[in-house]
C-alpha cells in the first residue's frame, strides 16, 4: 500500500489536526488508482480535508515504513505550501492548530518522530 504523508505549512506555521481518536495528526491520503501521481493525492486530500489553497508541493524524496490498518505501508512524505490560513475541516477531524516546529514534532502522532524530524530539518529551515 501506498500512502502520502503531507506536512502543511503557512509561512512559518505548520498545521497540526486532531483526529477522531484525539491524536494529532497531519493530512494522510492514500495513493487512489484513479490518481496519476502523487500531487493529485495531496491536492484532493488537502482540499477535502482543510479547504485550504496550496502554492506549491515539494517532494521531500523521505520514505516511511509503517503499518496502516494493520498492513505494511510506504508513506511518502511531502510538503504542501499553502496561501491561506483559514482551515475549514471535514469530517474526520475535530480540531486544528498552527504551530512552530518544535511544537509540531511534540505533539504530532508518528511512529518514528525523531527519524521524520531528522529527514525534515532540511525542509523546515525558518
Amino acid at each position: 500500500m501506498e500512502r502520502v504523508f503531507t506536512i502543511i505549512i503557512n509561512d512559518k506555521n505548520l498545521l497540526l489536526l486532531k483526529d477522531l481518536n484525539n491524536k494529532w495528526t497531519s493530512v494522510d491520503a492514500e495513493f487512489l488508482n484513479t490518481d496519476s501521481n502523487y500531487t493529485e493525492s495531496i491536492i484532493r486530500e488537502v482540499i477535502n480535508s482543510t479547504c485550504l489553497n496550496i502554492k506549491s508541493i515539494e517532494n521531500t524524496r523521505c520514505l516511511v515504513q509503517k503499518y496502516y490498518l494493520d498492513k505494511p505501508c510506504n508513506y511518502h512524505i511531502y510538503i504542501a505550501y499553502v496561501t491561506n490560513n483559514d482551515v475549514i475541516l471535514n469530517d474526520n477531524y475535530i480540531d486544528y492548530k498552527w504551530v512552530d516546529k518544535e511544537e509540531f514534532f511534540n505533539d504530532i502522532n508518528f511512529d518514528d518522530v525523531e527519524y521524520l524530524k531528522t529527514k525534515l530539518e532540511n525542509y523546515l529551515i525558518f
